[in-house]
């Protein structure tokens, strides 16, 4: 029983990990598409 409850607990902790993650990856896209648009503006 008591390992269900850790079981419980690590998923939680890695599912609110990997949201931060996401949330990261975002951010960095969106800033790589707003270099890659400044480039192509001083490359044009």
């Amino acid at each position: 029983m008591g390992l269900h409850i850790l079981l419980a607990q690590v998923v939680q902790e890695v599912l609110q990990y990997m949201e931060l993650v996401v949330l990261v990856v975002l951010l960095l896209l969106d800033m790589v598409l707003e270099v890659e648009e400044q480039l192509l503006g001083v490359l044009e």
